[in-house]
């Protein structure tokens, strides 16, 4: 029998057992009799397609908090059956085709590895970055299909570079660039005026080509315009900051150049910019900078270098017949018919050319009626330092009259010293008269030659 517990309102039950005051039958539900059958099977709540209930998470993922103690993350479906299948299939292709896929890694591996910094690639209308001169002047001439067809078939003789794939090519050689018999491809005195009244890009221009900034124009004055006539690399210069900033760039064929007497590049005509040969150890023309024009291609790209001997003539391509034909050197226009007188002190040396008539052209009287005119007249003066070389030019562009002319050289005034000069007539585009002398004293006269035109 158990005690009676301490306290007012206990109570106790038929086994004998003492119940605290809320547990007392009139206060208490009987318990429910045990269930017969399990509770019905509830639906389970739908939700948006591909969306997941409020609180929810994404296959794989843990709902925030974690999981309740005791419960375990829900398993994840295995994926072997996918990766077996794709291994499967990896299989048959591998086996139906393996000598394609072998092939294919093959040709990857053997794929040469571009090395070597990129060249930039200049078109004909783009003057660069920091050009030395903005608005430029060059002719108006384009390439032919004809002169194309030419310049490639010159090309192809040329000798690869075997470290760049590039054509070498020596200025001297006939035909390696353009122009025509009636319009100058660029105009050097004026670039000449523009640097002078610019002693901060004179400056930076004479440095580049090893110049006395006064030595700039007499320079300039006695380079030859031309096109190139196919793809050339250079090592070009813009101007930054009051410096020539050096870089190595292809000019496309079609450009205006100033070319010297070794037939090197030494202008850029659009933009002014000083040109020096191209520098190959660091660069390759597999990778370039710019916009490439159509039918660049790297081995159709020459590499010029100077000739050992000095021009005379130089031998061009016609821009539109594809013809050669030849000029004289230096600014001076050409024609159907010129004559060059150059040399290399400080005398004053003059140029004079009789037409079948009689008509004298020279300093004095420098056009006459039959169309001859003189173009370039040099004085460079007794102490001056300018040592040229100098040029005197006479052209007749067109249509000079038939019959026979004479030409000659006077020392007008020698500074006392003797001279030698070089002196050229070129007749519808070919070398009729290629001369050298040397006069020693003032006034005296070389001998006289005779020419025809027909």
């Amino acid at each position: 029998m158990s005690e009676t517990p301490a306290g007012p309102g206990w109570w106790q039950a038929s086994d004998g057992r003492w119940y605290p005051p809320d547990a007392h039958p009139s206060a208490q539900q009987p318990p429910p009799p045990p269930p017969t059958q399990p509770p019905p099977t509830q639906a389970p709540p739908s939700y948006p397609p591909g969306g997941y209930p409020p609180g929810g998470y994404p296959p794989g993922g843990y709902p925030p908090g974690g999981f309740a103690p005791g419960q375990p993350p829900p398993r994840k479906k295995s994926k072997g059956w996918l990766i077996a299948l794709v291994l499967v299939l990896l299989a048959g292709l591998i086996g139906a085709a393996g000598a394609f896929v072998y092939f294919e890694f093959v040709q990857g591996d053997d794929e040469p590895e571009i090395t070597g910094d990129p060249v930039t690639l200049e078109p004909v209308d783009f003057p660069g970055e920091s050009p030395f001169v903005t608005g430029s002047a060059v002719a108006d001439t384009s390439l032919s299909s004809a002169a194309v067809d030419a310049a490639n078939a010159i090309s192809s003789d040329l000798e690869v570079d075997d470290e760049t794939g590039g054509r070498i090519a020596t200025g001297t050689e006939p035909g390696l660039y353009g122009g025509t018999m009636d319009e100058q491809a660029c105009d050097p005195f004026a670039l000449a005026d523009f640097l002078e009244s610019e002693p901060a890009k004179a400056a930076a221009f004479a440095g580049v080509l090893e110049l006395d900034p006064a030595e700039i124009r007499p320079y300039i004055e006695n380079l030859t315009p031309v096109l190139l006539t196919a793809d050339t690399w250079v090592t070009n210069h813009g101007f930054e900051n009051g410096e020539a900033t050096p870089f190595q760039s292809v000019m496309q064929a079609g450009t205006a150049v100033l070319i010297d007497e070794h037939g090197v590049p030494r202008v850029r005509c659009f933009c002014g910019n000083p040109l020096l040969e191209p520098e190959t150890a660091d660069h390759t023309l597999q990778a370039t900078e710019g916009e490439e024009w159509d039918g660049y291609e790297p081995d159709g790209v020459r590499l010029v270098q100077g000739g050992d001997t000095a021009l005379e003539t130089v031998t061009l391509i016609d821009a539109e017949s594809g013809e050669q034909f030849d000029r004289g050197l230096g600014p001076g226009q050409t024609g159907s018919v010129q004559a060059t007188l150059r040399w290399s002190t400080e005398a004053d040396m003059d140029l004079h050319v009789l037409d079948p008539e009689g008509r004298e052209i020279y300093f004095a009287s420098p056009t006459s009626t039959s169309g001859g005119e003189l173009d370039l007249d040099k004085i460079p003066g007794c102490g001056s330092g300018d040592r040229g070389p100098h040029t005197e030019n006479i052209f007749w562009e067109e249509d000079a009259p038939p019959g026979e002319y004479t030409v000659f050289v006077l020392d007008y005034t020698s500074c006392d010293a003797p001279t030698e000069f070089s002196l050229q007539v070129v007749v519808g585009g070919i070398t009729v008269i290629s001369e050298t002398g040397t006069l020693s004293s003032s006034a005296e006269e070389s001998t006289r030659f005779t020419f025809e035109v027909y």
